[in-house]
């Protein structure tokens, strides 16, 4: 989205607030009214517009005047828009099973975008064609890749630390029947030892 930003003044550099300001919109296509707004007390109209296409569009204001003033209109904005792509972040963990809820980043301009992996261990974001700086953190294990988009691109983070592979519910489960299987052991060993005893 772009904020649009417009003042309306007299022939003397005076505001003229209260009137009715158009916003029009060319975008490889016949003239399009975006938006109507009146000017505030400085002689301010505002708008936000909105553009989903690449390319370069022709933004301008008129009014249309009124019976103190006569019709008046802007010299034109060029706009350039640039294309947005899907870059796709995968976060695997030590065994290479997708990560949910893992914390994804972006640099985007030196500002960070968020976003959280969902049940496959993907989160997507949509930016224009760069390189970028992508993160991704769990517990207390740390990734980061570089991504350079010209297009749809994917990027895949390995994630990897002892307290990550221990919270794992399948190592979980094996470290349990192992101690279970050493605990078998032992009393079996136990109880053997005490066996032999008894017949010395």
């Amino acid at each position: 989205a772009f904020e649009v930003e417009g003042s309306l003044r007299d022939a003397n550099g005076s505001p003229l607030p209260g009137r009715v300001v158009e916003v029009w919109c060319e975008a490889g296509g016949p003239p399009l009214r975006v938006a109507r707004r009146l000017t505030d007390a400085g002689g301010l109209a505002r708008a936000s517009l909105a553009l989903d296409a690449s390319g370069t569009a022709r933004v301008y204001a008129v009014f249309r005047g009124d019976l103190r003033y006569e019709p008046s209109a802007s010299g034109a904005l060029q706009l350039t828009v640039a294309p947005l792509y899907e870059l796709r972040v995968r976060v695997l963990g030590p065994l290479g099973e997708p990560l949910a809820g893992a914390l994804v980043s972006v640099l985007v301009g030196g500002r960070a975008t968020f976003a959280r992996t969902d049940e496959s261990g993907a989160a997507a974001f949509q930016l224009p064609p760069g390189s970028y700086r992508v993160r991704a953190s769990y517990l207390d294990a740390y990734a980061e890749a570089s991504a350079t988009l010209t297009g749809p691109g994917e990027v895949e983070l390995r994630l990897w630390s002892l307290q990550l592979l221990l919270s794992l519910p399948t190592v979980r489960a094996a470290l349990a029947a192992l101690l279970a299987a050493a605990a078998a052991l032992l009393l079996a060993w136990r109880a053997g030892r005490r066996r032999r005893a008894k017949a010395a």
